[in-house]
């Protein structure tokens, strides 16, 4: 699990997100389930749980079967979802010395990915992709610089996945890009093995996670991209097709 992932659960936990929970085991069902702890130690690392609309009798079934599941939450009005399994059940967890509850530990999860609400779906950027991604933005000049003195500044950070229509990236904190608005024109650089593709895009959400980490999303703005290269969208569909061919071979 990263560093990211961990984060954006325990946040999750202090903001006490409402989270909802569908059991992959025998026949599906879905639960509202309410955060409780983040578990580190003793034991197995993982997520605490209660879930507050169901009775003591589907409580118990879920600690005998400890089904598979998925989970789904929002921190800082971003979505988020993430797959794993119980582990255990609690009939007596104390959250305090005064607050007891009957809870179930989710494992810890491989990673948390955010949710689909884009026009094309994004596919994952792994480290053997073959592509990377930089993020650039337009940082400027003070009054009474010289003309074309706007400086473009890399944006520090990682990308995570790719779509036709944008990108997400997971990034070190930028008080610049945190208190940029909405639509704030950026580059996008898109390197596929060596092969760079530069890309107009437009912020469309860039959100702290911790004090660590930032995840920052942008949408590529179709008509300028087409004006400035002809065959610039054909060749991001190649790379798009790479990825999700990638991501295809991983789920056989």
């Amino acid at each position: 699990m990263t560093a990211v992932t961990n984060d954006i659960l325990k946040q999750a936990v202090l903001d006490k997100s409402a989270m909802r929970l569908i059991s992959r085991g025998g026949v599906s069902s879905t639960h509202a389930a309410k955060p409780l702890q983040w578990s580190e130690a003793p034991g197995p690392e993982g997520l605490w749980v209660h879930l507050h609309e169901d009775d003591e009798t589907t409580i118990a079934q879920f600690g005998s079967s400890l089904p598979e599941v998925n989970v789904s939450f929002a921190v800082n009005q971003v979505r988020y979802e993430f797959d794993s399994s119980l582990v255990s059940r609690n009939r007596r967890f104390w959250l305090n010395d005064s607050v007891m509850f009957d809870a179930l530990l989710i494992a810890a999860p491989a990673d948390v990915r955010l949710v689909q609400e884009r026009r094309h779906p994004r596919f994952s950027v792994s480290e053997g992709s073959g592509v990377t991604g930089q993020l650039i933005r337009l940082e400027k000049a003070k009054s009474g610089s010289a003309p074309g003195a706007d400086a473009l500044v890399p944006v520090d950070g990682k990308m995570q996945d790719l779509s036709l229509s944008g990108a997400g990236f997971v990034c070190a904190p930028d008080r610049a890009m945190l208190a940029a608005s909405r639509g704030e024109r950026l580059a996008c650089v898109v390197d596929f093995r060596g092969t760079k593709l530069v890309l107009v895009a437009s912020l469309v959400r860039a959100t702290s996670v911790s004090t660590r980490a930032m995840r920052v999303g942008v949408d590529f703005t179709r008509h300028e991209n087409e004006k400035s290269m002809t065959g610039k969208l054909a060749t991001l569909a190649n790379v798009v097709q790479e990825l999700e061919r990638q991501e295809s071979l991983r789920r056989r």
